[in-house]
């Protein structure tokens, strides 16, 4: 940190305070855990967005078994993808 300081001087430049510095480590670190945060929410949302899948195709899936529509409407009116019904119908 002292060599930083004395190339600064010598090369005319502003030096940053002590308080600057202090204040911009406590700024990173509040950053760095709102980031932090953030991170934890996306996967939290992932895994609830992925279960919601996969019972939205078992809602389908049981539609198409109980011939109430054909896979397509299904799909289309739960927003599932028709190849997870259909690979369900099939059973692979």
């Amino acid at each position: 940190m002292l060599e930083g300081g004395s190339v600064a001087v010598t090369g005319d430049d502003d030096v940053p305070s002590n308080q600057f510095v202090w204040q911009m480590d406590q700024r990173i670190r509040k950053l760095r855990c709102q980031l932090g945060r953030k991170t934890m929410k996306v996967k939290i949302l992932k895994e609830a967005t992925d279960k919601a899948r996969k019972k939205i195709a078992n809602i389908a899936h049981a539609l198409v078994l109980a011939g109430r529509k054909a896979v397509k409407a299904n799909a289309q009116t739960l927003t599932a993808s028709r190849s997870a019904v259909q690979e369900r119908l099939t059973g692979l």
